[in-house]
């Protein structure tokens, strides 16, 4: 069959059968990359979710020392005030993060109905219709989320096969 053939369509053949495999081949490495690039901008996003969220819940975390502390003079309810202004600031960071955000965990849910949940109790406290141990525990409980939800995308399994691909 090939003896009958011309020159060119030999060199042809000849040169389709590599450039076949090496096209096949290389679809397969840029596939492994493509997913690669995907996991490594999943793990960047996970990372802003953490810068944001760590500056929350330090700020909770005084605001609810604040509050466990709290005394009926002008001196609480400047600091108070002053420290909420602080939370406040960030948490409206947080928000427009969250609200961006295509997924809806349950996590993400959990904080943004806790976010929204913190002008209630901040009204309740300031008005003396809440103790300071429901409070105390209601700060602890949101900042506990928050460090959950850290755990949870530093702990997804998509981060953990990037780390494996990486090593």
């Amino acid at each position: 069959m090939l003896k009958n053939m011309k020159i060119r369509n030999k060199i042809f053949i000849l040169l389709t059968v590599p450039f076949i495999g090496l096209l096949f081949f290389s679809s397969i490495q840029l596939w492994d990359k493509i997913e690669t690039t995907n996991k490594i901008n999943e793990f960047y996003k996970d990372i802003i979710y953490s810068e944001k969220i760590t500056p929350l819940i330090h700020e909770l975390q005084k605001e609810r020392g604040i509050s466990n502390g709290f005394t009926k003079n002008k001196e609480f309810f400047d600091k108070i005030k002053e420290q909420r202004n602080l939370t406040d600031k960030i948490t409206s960071d947080v928000n427009q993060l969250f609200a961006n955000n295509k997924q809806s965990t349950r996590q993400y849910q959990l904080v943004l109905f806790k976010l929204k949940e913190l002008k209630n109790k901040r009204t309740k406290f300031d008005n003396l219709n809440i103790s300071k141990k429901e409070i105390f525990e209601f700060y602890s409980g949101f900042i506990n989320n928050l460090i959950e939800l850290i755990k949870h995308n530093f702990s997804d399994n998509t981060n953990k096969i990037f780390f494996k691909d990486i090593s």
